[in-house]
């Protein structure tokens, strides 16, 4: 509907493109996602030397475990970079990395801090667009919320970042 397909056939797939999908995390065996991981080498010991390749963070648990619990980030990843190994190709940048941020839990909660978390993470990173498909209720942030988020991605956008984000999900509120 979007007309991806034109996109792809002046060769722009997302080849060499990190996209952090920030979100409820993604079923990592999922096959139309599972072979376009982002992958790290990181130092879990904390002794100076890498020993596991983790796939991205979880900012909820403070850990590597990115799994899904409540499907919608694996969704949103695939509208991002589905390969239609399953079938049909879904994703409009088939061929981007996928670095995954959990910071939404089961439920569909999470923290201004958990979010802006995995927000640096992705930059510290080397993630290349942030995809983002959560939000805040405006008047249930305080002002420091606020300005602390407008830093966040001032700085984000100073990066070179770009920054795909869901508005208005719940109205005006």
């Amino acid at each position: 509907q979007i007309q991806a397909d034109k996109v792809w056939e002046l060769g722009f797939t997302g080849e060499g493109v990190i996209v952090a999908v920030i979100d409820t995390g993604v079923k990592t065996a999922h096959v139309d996602l599972n072979d376009h991981l982002w992958t790290s080498n990181v130092d879990t010991n904390n002794d100076g030397t890498p020993d596991q390749y983790v796939n991205g963070w979880n900012a909820l648990d403070k850990n590597y475990d990115i799994t899904d619990r409540n499907g919608h980030g694996t969704h949103c990843a695939g509208i991002v970079c589905g390969d239609g190994t399953a079938g049909i190709t879904t994703g409009i940048a088939p061929d981007a990395s996928l670095m995954t941020l959990k910071t939404v839990n089961r439920a569909g909660g999470g923290s201004v801090s958990q979010m802006l978390n995995g927000v640096q993470f992705a930059v510290d990173n080397g993630a290349d667009v942030l995809s983002m498909s959560l939000g805040f209720k405006n008047n249930q942030l305080t002002t420091a919320q606020k300005e602390e988020i407008r830093a966040a991605f001032d700085n984000v956008l100073e990066a070179g970042v770009v920054v795909c984000a869901a508005a208005g999900n719940d109205g005006d509120t």
